[in-house]
């Protein structure tokens, strides 16, 4: 699942992964085919992400992240979460409370 258009991947250096994936899987964009990266796609596109799984891992996140949201998303779609968290002093492990 990308954040621009099938025929925009972003960043540009994985257009070989991205022709990869098509080969051997499915690459897929809820956005038109042309649809540049923009930064607002990129959490839109984290709902269905989340939704294709029974399950979200997140691994040393800041609090205001992607990954942040996807878990969000995750939470509101009743999906199971789980958290592997870094070291207690780092950014990258604040705490939550739910």
């Amino acid at each position: 699942m990308i954040g621009s258009g099938l025929a925009e991947i972003y960043p540009k250096e994985n257009s070989l992964l991205a022709s990869t994936i098509t080969r051997q899987g499915a690459l897929i964009s809820e956005f038109p085919m042309s649809t540049a990266p923009d930064r607002q796609n990129f959490p839109q596109r984290n709902r269905i992400v989340s939704g294709m799984t029974l399950a979200t891992l997140l691994i040393e996140a800041p609090i205001k992240s992607g990954a942040m949201i996807t878990m969000d998303r995750a939470w509101q779609q009743k999906r199971t979460l789980f958290a592997l968290p870094g070291r207690a002093d780092s950014e990258t492990s604040e705490a939550i409370i739910c």
